[in-house]
């Protein structure tokens, strides 16, 4: 099941989503352009929603006071989507996006205390405890992602977490020696690094021991079945969006097959793939195989 939903956005906003999701998520820009029209607009105003409160927290243009700069993006938020009222032109294309495509306004907060949780702390003791912060990082925008789409069928949701996870996770191994390095952060639940007997340290001094590389199978492995399992579910999504969205899955465990072939070691420099691969995966992903 689906509805079809046709929202008036200022084409120079889209423009500016646009460039912002094209800049930051070279992945997900690919797999957006499979959407149709109507659908990869409101994603674009979606993404930069969401991306320009996560370069607050990652990547902040100064040194100042982080938490109150994200505060104080969640406070125009939240009063341009009560009054309608903003100078912010993201803003107020994603508040006729979640109006439109009835979002659920304790989504986007959902959201935001994730990203406020990246500003007040930085470890997780148990994968259990890690799932907290996923679900507001990662499967709020699946959850968001299916209303986009135009999805009514609810048995979908559940699949769209999991593909919001599976993602998530495979940043967090992506990224583990620029989230150390530089944020202080180790997203890698502490149960798991004191099962496979390796330190902090370890992690990124020493790749390519033996215990770092089984601890990267353990959590590349728990990554794939959560692939496995979003999967599953796209047919519960209209079919003009199923291509997108496969080609999304499979462009990021491209990621996670790469570190494979590195044999389980995660590369000092971070993964990228070129425009002609990542065109290429999409296509043969998106359209060949299902």
């Amino acid at each position: 099941m689906s509805r079809n939903i046709t929202v008036s956005l200022d084409p120079k906003t889209v423009s500016t989503a646009q460039a912002v999701q094209k800049m930051y998520g070279s992945n997900y820009y690919t797999a957006t352009l499979l959407l149709p029209r109507s659908v990869r607009r409101a994603v674009f105003v979606f993404y930069a929603f969401v991306r320009l409160a996560d370069e607050i927290v990652d990547n902040p243009e100064t040194k100042g006071d982080v938490l109150s700069e994200l505060d104080a993006y969640g406070n125009d938020w939240r009063e341009c989507y009560r009054t309608g009222i903003s100078e912010n032109d993201i803003f107020l294309a994603f508040r006729d996006v979640c109006l439109q495509y009835k979002i659920e306004y304790q989504l986007t907060e959902d959201f935001l205390w994730a990203m406020r949780q990246d500003t007040i702390k930085s470890r997780y003791t148990t994968y259990e405890e890690l799932q907290g912060y996923v679900y507001g990082s990662a499967e709020v925008i699946g959850i968001i992602l299916t209303k986009l789409f135009g999805c009514t069928n609810h048995k979908a949701l559940p699949y769209a977490k999991a593909l919001g996870s599976a993602m998530q996770l495979t940043n967090f191994l992506r990224d583990i020696k620029e989230d150390y390095e530089l944020r202080d952060r180790v997203y890698i639940p502490q149960e798991d690094l004191a099962a496979f007997s390796v330190s902090e340290m370890e992690l990124v001094t020493l790749p390519s021991s033996e215990r770092v590389r089984n601890l990267m199978k353990f959590e590349i492995n728990r990554a794939h079945d959560l692939f496995n399992e979003a999967l599953a579910g796209v047919s519960y999504l209209p079919s003009s969006v199923q291509p997108a969205v496969r080609a999304a899955a499979a462009l990021y465990c491209e990621i996670l097959k790469e570190i494979e072939r590195q044999n389980y070691v995660v590369p000092a420099e971070k993964i990228r793939f070129g425009t002609l691969t990542k065109i290429r995966l999409a296509v043969l992903y998106g359209y060949v195989k299902k």
